[in-house]
């Protein structure tokens, strides 16, 4: 479920997103993110924090072992109108997990593009 309100100069939204496994590692995720939007001139400026838990666990043939760990992703997106019909934007996000134990991971993500709507 989300909700997004629209201040004028700005608008916020909030995310809150829950999915379930089923099989080998079953559990759960849950994902809340927060965001605000910035249109200033020819340009829109976005950012968003999400922050959320991943319940789980691994089934060997005798014991149910743990896999939770958290998950934050913080991204950033910039978008620059040439007229109302085109657009080049640029959007960077970068995802971290840990499990609780000594396992971290991180993941970096870039779009560059460009829109043009008929």
């Amino acid at each position: 479920g989300s909700v997004t309100y629209d201040f004028g100069p700005a608008a916020v939204n909030y995310l809150y997103a829950k999915s379930y496994v089923n099989g080998t590692n079953a559990g759960s995720n849950t994902t809340n993110t927060f965001g605000v939007k910035v249109p200033y001139d020819k340009f829109t400026l976005g950012l968003s924090y999400g922050s959320g838990s991943i319940d789980s666990y691994a089934t060997t043939a005798t014991t149910a072992v743990s896999k939770d760990a958290t998950a934050t992703d913080v991204t950033l997106g910039l978008t620059y109108n040439f007229d109302k019909s085109t657009s080049v934007y640029f959007l960077g996000s970068k995802s971290t997990y840990s499990n609780g134990l000594v396992q971290t991971g991180a993941n970096d993500t870039y779009a560059i593009g460009a829109r043009y709507v008929f």
